[in-house]
């Protein structure tokens, strides 16, 4: 679920602020409250990759800064990870970075119809993510997209 709550929006902030800090990116920051148990999941990257110490550095950190912030009424649960070989694609800049890369992006179309392609990232242009499948460029406004995510080359397309 993605902070739509002025409190989160703030915390999402700070989070992406202590991450820039020691040299990371924000990739996702998802909220999911519960009368039980909430959960906080970050995903995170840095040139070279991220490593598992990494993580516990960065869980400390904002650990600590949650501990004051105090967002949850009651106990929580912090998940700080790398973004994975199947790396979450939501931002602009993600379709650039990872052009030339295979990716399987869900969109709607215009119809309200959901569909899910699968090829290479071509380019953006427009506040449009540009996907090469064989001889055919599609463009979906960025807008559209309902979830993106890189693709192993190995990976077969039928599967997932």
């Amino acid at each position: 679920m993605r902070a739509t709550d002025p409190l989160w929006q703030e915390i999402e902030s700070e989070v992406e602020a202590i991450l820039e800090a020691a040299g990371f990116e924000l990739v996702t920051f998802e909220v999911f409250p519960s009368r039980g148990q909430g959960k906080l999941r970050i995903r995170m990257d840095k040139p070279g990759g991220v490593t598992i110490e990494d993580c516990v550095e960065m869980s400390n950190q904002i650990g600590a800064y949650l501990e004051v912030a105090d967002p949850f009424p009651g106990p929580y649960l912090l998940e700080v990870s790398s973004p994975g070989v199947d790396r979450p694609l939501v931002k602009p800049r993600d379709f650039q970075r990872f052009q030339g890369r295979r990716a399987r992006i869900t969109f709607r179309e215009p119809d309200g119809q959901q569909r899910t392609l699968v090829g290479t990232l071509a380019g953006w242009e427009e506040e449009q993510v540009l996907v090469a499948q064989a001889e055919e460029t599609t463009r979906i406004p960025f807008a559209a997209i309902v979830r993106a995510h890189l693709k192993y080359e190995w990976e077969d397309e039928e599967a997932s």
